[in-house]
């Protein structure tokens, strides 16, 4: 420590020549104020129990005491001081003295800048309380002690209010607690969780970077016995007890928190999820969780829920760089908990009997919850996946690097929509990021009431997804299982994957059933079938009639050292258009056109010998397996003429006359129509318009200028073509311009020619 210089230990007073003052009178009074007229009281002693009868006596320039110098204090920072000589005339006068307070209470503190407010140096340095001051130590032998010392330090932060940060030294050991061998809190129910609470603080945050803080859990309970659950929670916890924003701007920083709990065998004594948690919230509001790392909890890492009797969730939630190792239950659980936002960190390793994610949003009973982000997570090896949702909207996932590749996992995102009508999963949004998994990459199943599924689900701006499984039914990177609650079919809603890489095993894969119609929309996506761990692929597409696939600008791409039985997928609704899907002579997809009263659409595409469209007869195949594509044209070939386009984009079959349609398809205004071949490379491009008023109308040919003996093929019965004009070289040299009439080649005049 510093050196400290020598000071006098009892003051001198001076007479007015300078020498000490001798059996001369000292009074001590209110600041500003006579002190003979308004004296305070004076003592002898610290304590202030020994009072100093006033006018104080001087031996020597010293304040006197039975002859023998003393110290005076008194209560208070301010006073004024009278001195007078032996005859009882002025020395001085001293309106407002300061005196050295026996304690930071009487120092003043007057923090820097414009407009600050001065206050002491006690109050102060009670902004940080260590757990120190309490007797709470690091190392296993203060395990038993250091229980009783945090109840004390819990009762002095809640009658504060909270208003202080509660430090955690840096220490080499960690701070340990042993509540089951402590007899206090060992023998009655709720003790250790209503001693180590925080109620209704405010403003009041566990600091301690470089520290650990260690629960040592009675080693019969495995990872938390919810037989004793009431005694088995965390030093870590925060609670508001009767409104929203009693608890308010709290949080722990910086500090790492274990547990010690073994891992039951399954199925065996301890195998339920216990009750131990790192770092407890219930309906507090504005939290702050920076940098904690929390290692093998019973049941979750972090946890937001309610307050007691599920009275009301919280909200405002900031959790940045979490780190959450082998926790029993979930990684991080949010319950009724709206408005929160997680940045970077790591979930692992989570195990469970009944759940296993690392983030499960879950709000209790028929609550819902909302609005949460997280950005730059890492998500590894949890035991049912990376993301849990149940009646949550509005998630956004940002850049996450998810790679779940658990056999026990059902998919690296669960959905599971309510049977409760509004309590929905929606809008929910992958922005970014790869997601890998052993089977599926979203595995959704359904509500059982309409509004009450999942919809409005969405993987966007390059997001990665793989599924390297080989199961067909868990492999899909897809997968939307609705199910029944009695007789009442789940509800499924739309899907989108827009501009993303479908790299791996697997398709999709849809359940039967359901109230609302599941759609699946994938945009703008590279999709690379490829099984690394075998050479046979376990693609599939199953789509059932109520089903909408609708595929705009994928490329599909099978690898080459992967084999894939032929694989039709049946396509009963929805579009496939600007799509380029690729084959190999091992691996065969045909996707099937259901019938022409499907409303199925399809535009141009360009297909692979492997990998072609099937229409709804034989005859409107756009390849059959095994012939050579010519180029890249799709649709219904083998018939006169077809609808392209328009405000559909729906092929229709054409027969025998443009007004009639199979199934009742009659032309709108604005489609589109042409003659072709039967092939794509021998469309004569004879193209018609479709009027409400004026009905099919040729506008354009191939042929529109040349000699008589090259004028186009016409034909009476097709109404259509009534008005087409060509330019007869033979009549002019330039072309004369003649008309033709329903029956006849006209010239401007009427004449035939």
């Amino acid at each position: 420590m510093p050196a400290l210089s020598i000071q006098v230990p009892f003051p001198v007073f001076q007479d007015r020549d300078g020498q000490p003052l001798d059996n001369g009178y000292i009074w001590i009074g209110e600041p500003n104020l006579n002190p003979q007229v308004d004296p305070v009281v004076a003592y002898y002693d610290a304590n202030l129990t020994i009072v100093a009868p006033q006018p104080l006596r001087t031996l020597n320039g010293y304040i006197s005491r039975a002859g023998t110098p003393a110290k005076i204090y008194v209560d208070g920072v301010s006073f004024s001081v009278l001195v007078q000589d032996r005859k009882g005339s002025t020395v001085y006068n001293f309106p407002d003295g300061t005196g050295i307070s026996p304690d930071a209470s009487g120092v003043t503190y007057s923090p820097d800048g414009v407009g600050a407010v001065d206050t002491t140096v006690q109050d102060k340095l009670r902004e940080r309380v260590s757990v120190k001051d309490f007797g709470i130590l690091p190392g296993a032998s203060n395990a038993v002690t250091n229980c009783n010392a945090y109840a004390l330090l819990a009762t002095h932060v809640n009658g504060l209010g909270g208003n202080c940060e509660i430090v955690w030294p840096s220490s080499d050991e960690p701070y340990e607690f042993s509540p089951y061998l402590n007899s206090t809190y060992n023998a009655t129910a709720n003790l250790w969780r209503g001693v180590v609470e925080l109620v209704n603080v405010k403003n009041c945050y566990h600091v301690g970077y470089g520290a650990t803080v260690k629960f040592n859990m009675n080693p019969a309970w495995y990872r938390g016995n919810p037989n004793i659950a009431s005694l088995d929670e965390s030093v870590f916890q925060f609670r508001a007890s009767s409104l929203q924003g009693d608890c308010d701007h709290v949080g722990v920083k910086g500090i790492r928190i274990e547990a010690t709990a073994t891992l039951p065998a399954a199925g065996g004594p301890g195998y339920s999820d216990g009750s131990a948690m790192g770092v407890i919230y219930r309906g507090c509001t504005n939290t702050l969780t920076e940098n904690v790392t929390c290692y093998l909890w019973g049941t979750d890492g972090l946890y937001f829920g309610t307050a007691y009797g599920d009275a009301f969730g919280g909200y405002g939630h900031m959790v940045i760089n979490p780190v959450m190792i082998a926790n029993y239950r979930q990684g991080i659980s949010v319950v009724r908990n709206d408005d929160g936002t997680i940045l970077g960190g790591e979930i692992r390793d989570t195990y469970g009997s009944s759940f296993g994610h690392a983030i499960d949003w879950e709000p209790d009973g028929g609550n819902t919850q909302s609005n949460w982000t997280v950005v730059n997570l890492k998500t590894r090896n949890n035991q049912r996946g990376a993301f849990n949702f149940i009646n949550t909207r509005n998630v956004r996932v940002i850049n996450a690097d998810v790679n779940e590749q658990n056999a026990d996992a059902s998919g690296a995102i669960y959905m599971d929509g309510s049977n409760v009508a509004g309590f929905n999963v929606e809008e929910i949004v992958f922005d970014g990021g790869r997601y890998i998994a052993a089977q599926a990459v979203l595995y959704a199943t359904g509500g059982a009431a309409i509004d009450g599924g999942i919809t409005n689900i969405r993987f966007i701006n390059g997001a990665y997804l793989s599924s390297v499984g080989a199961v067909l039914n868990n492999s899909a990177f897809l997968r939307i299982n609705p199910f029944a609650a009695g007789t009442t079919p789940g509800y499924i809603g739309d899907f989108y994957i827009e501009n993303c890489v479908i790299d791996g095993n697997g398709g999709t894969r849809v359940g039967s059933g359901g109230i609302g119609t599941a759609r699946l929309f994938i945009k703008d996506t590279k999709w690379n079938l490829r099984n690394p761990a075998a050479t046979a692929l376990s693609f599939d597409i199953s789509t059932p009639s109520s089903y909408e696939l609708h595929m705009d600008g994928v490329e599909m791409t099978i690898d080459a050292a992967n084999t894939l039985a032929p694989c039709t997928v049946p396509m009963f609704a929805g579009t496939l258009k600007n799509c380029t899907l690729s084959g190999h002579s091992g691996a065969t997809i045909i996707w099937e056109d259901k019938g022409v009263s499907s409303t199925f659409r399809i535009g141009y595409n360009k297909f692979s010998t492997y990998n072609y469209y099937n229409g709804p007869t034989t005859g409107l195949d756009l390849q059959l397996p095994g012939a050579v594509q010519v180029d890249g044209f799709s649709g219904d070939f083998g018939i006169p003429f077809r609808i392209v386009h328009g405000g559909r984009e729906r092929v229709e079959e054409y027969l025998a006359t443009p007004a009639v349609f199979t199934g009742q398809q009659a032309p709108q205004d604005g489609d589109i129509t042409f003659s072709v071949g039967n092939s794509g490379s021998s469309i004569s491009n004879e193209i018609f318009v479709y009027n409400d008023t004026l009905g099919w109308r040729q506008i354009s040919s191939q042929t529109y200028i040349g000699t008589s003996l090259n004028r186009p093929s016409v034909t009476s019965t097709i109404s259509a073509q009534i008005g087409l004009m060509y330019l007869d070289t033979t009549l002019a040299p330039n072309g004369k311009p003649i008309w033709f009439n329903g029956t006849d080649w006209v010239d401007a005049t009427g004449a035939v020619v």
